[in-house]
């Protein structure tokens, strides 16, 4: 049984890396009051590794597009945008990435209301597990610093190469929070943008 899950999960990552595509990752946060900046990011990889690429964000209603922001990705693969003076409705955010003929596409939904509701936090804990790898393999005794500067929170960690990031604070429920770290490992250094969300 061993040998068998082993050869399937290689063919996966053979095929995964014969027909090479971009990998788009992206979220839109909110929902989002009339008259705030709509926050977008995300990340863009070839093989598991960040790469520089052209990035068009999209804001779209129905089947028209009312907003179209083109930027780059960085060393990192990382890319953020905003969109401001969005009015009240249901939306998507369409990303497309593109670098040297190679493709990807990602989609979101956003949610801007007239007002923000009357609501309260509850306490709780957000965790999120991951694993810090590199080209060459995986890095050992990364440290990582990661916060939400909403609530003014931040935290120290390490991953060998395995890592839980735990957040402890008072949440808004169902509201998207943007979790951003930086990574150190010897010489290297790396950054991350993910939104989570608390669900009671």
């Amino acid at each position: 049984m061993r040998t068998i899950i082993f050869s399937f999960i290689f063919f996966l990552i053979f095929v995964a890396l014969t027909y090479a595509q971009l990998q788009v990752f992206c979220e839109a946060g909110g929902p989002y009051t009339i008259g705030a900046k709509v926050n977008v990011v995300g990340n863009v990889s070839l093989n598991g590794e960040g790469v520089i690429a052209n990035v068009s964000v999209k804001l779209i209603s129905g089947n028209s597009v009312l907003k179209e922001i083109k930027t780059l990705s960085d060393l990192k693969g990382f890319y953020s945008t905003s969109f401001s003076s969005v009015d009240f409705g249901n939306y998507k955010i369409n990303v497309s990435a593109e670098k040297n003929g190679e493709k990807g596409y990602c989609e979101d939904d956003l949610i801007v209301t007239v007002k923000e509701p009357e609501i309260t936090c509850q306490n709780g804990s957000i965790k999120v597990k991951g694993r810090i790898f590199d080209k060459n393999g995986n890095l050992s005794n990364a440290k990582i610093r990661y916060y939400i500067k909403e609530l003014n929170f931040v935290d120290e960690t390490f991953a060998n190469p395995n890592f839980e990031l735990v957040v402890n604070d008072c949440f808004v429920v169902g509201k998207k929070y943007l979790l951003e770290g930086l990574i150190y490992s010897e010489d290297k250094k790396g950054y991350f943008a993910i939104y989570v969300s608390f669900s009671g």
